[in-house]
């Protein structure tokens, strides 16, 4: 499944290391591994973001993972029967030699959302957290839905972007908008993306409860 994933999802035009999933044994079990091209800490879009002086290249650069998504977004509905989800958050993308890289294959999203779920189920840490997914679904319903939904795929870059560097939020929102506003192409639903965006995009309930209770809270994207 995994290697299919990185196959649909470079097909798609995203450009991604060289990338493989091993099994190895672990505390007696199996887990997957996975094995990749590695970029240095500078290359990290997020890390990136988080110590540039610019507000100007700052924009630039969410302007590149905006414009890698929109492409992604436009090749699904020229593709309509492709089931194929994504996650381009700025912590999953690198810039190296002036060339966009997104590198985040696991969980592979090649299958309709209520199995995805039924992965990250299986892939979570803790045995309560896994019967707390089962007994609340919408939890993880609502932190898988941003894989699949244009809308929420975009106001999570756009959110990210805004809570990141909070000094420049108002400038990063009024750039994010225009830019959404003259290049989304039209084979994406625009109205309903710039509703979102014309104030700062929070994240949702399900998804910093989830994070919180996996003790995965990002900072400052928390």
């Amino acid at each position: 499944l995994h290697e299919g994933y990185v196959q649909e999802l470079a097909a798609t035009g995203r450009r991604i290391p060289d990338t493989r999933m091993e099994l190895v044994t672990m505390g007696g079990r199996w887990v997957p591994l996975i094995v990749q091209e590695a970029f240095t800490k500078e290359d990290l879009v997020r890390q990136t973001l988080e110590g540039i002086a610019s507000q100007e290249e700052y924009q630039r650069i969410v302007n590149l993972i905006l414009q890698d998504t929109l492409h992604y977004l436009d090749h699904l509905a020229h593709h309509p029967d492709t089931i194929l989800g994504f996650h381009p958050t700025l912590r999953n993308y690198a810039l190296h030699k002036g060339q966009l890289y997104y590198f985040d294959t696991f969980p592979p999203m090649n299958l309709p959302q209520p199995e995805l779920n039924r992965i990250i189920r299986q892939s979570l840490p803790q045995p309560w957290l896994k019967v707390i997914s089962w007994i609340f679904p919408r939890i993880l319903n609502r932190v898988s839905h941003e894989y699949y939904d244009a809308t929420a795929m975009v106001t999570g870059i756009v959110g990210s972007a805004c809570r990141l560097r909070p000094e420049w939020s108002d400038k990063t929102l009024e750039a994010c908008h225009e830019y959404l506003a003259s290049t989304t192409p039209k084979t994406i639903p625009l109205q309903p993306i710039l509703k979102k965006v014309q104030s700062k995009p929070r994240l949702s309930k399900g998804w910093t409860t989830l994070r919180k209770l996996t003790n995965n809270i990002g900072k400052p994207n928390n």
